[in-house]
């Protein structure tokens, strides 16, 4: 904890503090957890009676009828976007940005940054929620070696800053971004060898490397407390192959620290993803009848001078509240799958989620992982990765065609080629260049 306290001082955030008050928080129950949620909920309607954009929404309620019912006047607000929140002019109410606040980039649909600002509370609580999950669920204790294997979300040391805080946290970092034989066998010697208790990295990484120890006859035969995955979906294929090589637990995290959230999967114990709820309100809409899919929209409760209020963060998801059973009392986040913007496009303006196509391929027992290239002129190629040398193309490109109905669309398979990578050695399942 002690080393730990020095990146407190050094940013400005409370991690330490806040880890020793969410745990004490979560110890109450669930009913102390949303009164403290109403609490906050109220507090930050009530500040948003003085914001350009939210005041014309709020003005109209007084101080007692927003803490009477703040649900019921957060369910009034407009659903927003990133698009929005960067076109409106003084969103950012903070003058003191570089005491409160902490200015951030998540990356758009085209790769285009999105700019925010998240304040310094809002990162101490994320971090020790995130923290405590660690705790709970594999053992972590605060000051644990980490190896983490990923890109510049896992803290890589690309600066001065980011060398000492991972030196303070007792953090090796091995890059997932670009890897050739020299840096495959350091990294495998390092994954093989080096004493830590966590592993933390993007699960296509890792399980890159892992598929590379198993073609070499490699066996890992230390003992580690367990593996965290995070920033990426964690397929059952690839949870159980780390899981059988490590030996240990796979604690699957999702994060979208714009709409400040965190949760936790453990899937040995429980499926669904326990969140930080009491600091981050999470509604799902429906954006598609005929799939069921329902998209998350968050609020940050902790964000007051760049409010994100029933922000549309981009993911697929669906919440369950707190039943009796449970392991921790806390509501979960389930079904989470792809992103809003892997959509593919259609000449006829008819838009597909990469979930439709996933219905369609996980059920070809031949496909270990796929990726769709939709090129500007609407054509499409489907690259496979398989053991089989062979696999049942035309069955794959009728089952294509038939779910996009346009038969003016070209559609390629292509087998055991090179994906095409993102920033950070993502894998993304859709990638198009429909503008």
């Amino acid at each position: 904890m002690f080393t730990y306290s020095i990146i407190d001082v050094l940013r400005k955030t409370d991690v330490v503090k806040e880890y020793a008050t969410i745990k004490y928080e979560i110890s109450q129950g669930y009913d102390f957890l949303q009164n403290n949620k109403r609490t906050k909920l109220a507090k930050l309607i009530t500040s948003m009676q003085y914001h350009p954009f939210y005041k014309n929404y709020v003005e109209g309620f007084d101080t007692k009828t927003i803490n009477n019912d703040p649900e019921k006047i957060l369910a009034l607000l407009p659903v927003i976007s990133k698009q929005e929140i960067s076109s409106y002019p003084n969103w950012y109410t903070n003058t003191g940005a570089d005491k409160k606040y902490e200015k951030r980039y998540t990356g758009g649909s085209t790769g285009t940054p999105f700019n925010y600002y998240l304040s310094k509370y809002s990162i101490s609580r994320i971090t020790a929620f995130n923290y405590y999950l660690w705790n709970f669920f594999i053992g972590y204790k605060v000051g644990d070696k980490i190896l983490a294997i990923g890109g510049n979300s896992l803290g890589q040391n690309s600066s001065l800053k980011s060398r000492v805080y991972n030196y303070l946290q007792r953090k090796d970092f091995i890059s997932g971004d670009v890897i050739n034989e020299i840096t495959l066998n350091s990294a495998l010697k390092s994954i093989l060898e080096t004493d830590y208790k966590i592993i933390y990295a993007y699960p296509s990484s890792l399980e890159f490397f892992v598929d590379e120890a198993i073609n070499r006859n490699y066996v890992f035969k230390k003992k580690i407390k367990g593996i965290v995955t995070t920033s990426e979906m964690l397929s059952d294929v690839a949870l159980n192959k780390i899981k059988n090589f490590f030996k240990c637990d796979v604690l699957n995290c999702y994060g979208a620290r714009d709409g400040g959230v965190i949760g936790c999967e453990l899937k040995s114990i429980e499926s669904g993803f326990y969140y930080n709820f009491y600091d981050c309100i999470a509604e799902s809409i429906t954006i598609d009848e005929g799939l069921g899919k329902s998209e998350l929209v968050l609020t940050n409760l902790n964000n007051e001078a760049f409010p994100m209020i029933r922000y549309r963060v981009g993911d697929i998801g669906s919440i369950e509240n707190y039943e009796p059973g449970f392991k921790l009392p806390l509501d979960k986040l389930t079904q989470l799958q792809g992103r809003t913007r892997d959509l593919i496009y259609t000449h006829s303006h008819q838009v597909i989620h990469g979930s439709a196509f996933n219905v369609i391929l996980k059920n070809i027992e031949a496909i270990e992982q796929y990726q769709i290239i939709q090129k500007a002129d609407y054509n499409l190629s489907i690259i496979i990765k398989s053991k089989t040398s062979e696999i049942a193309k035309d069955k794959i490109i009728d089952l294509i065609r038939h779910l996009l109905n346009d038969s003016a669309i070209e559609i390629d398979v292509l087998l055991n080629q090179e994906f095409v990578q993102s920033q950070g050695q993502k894998h993304k399942i859709i990638v198009s260049y429909v503008s």
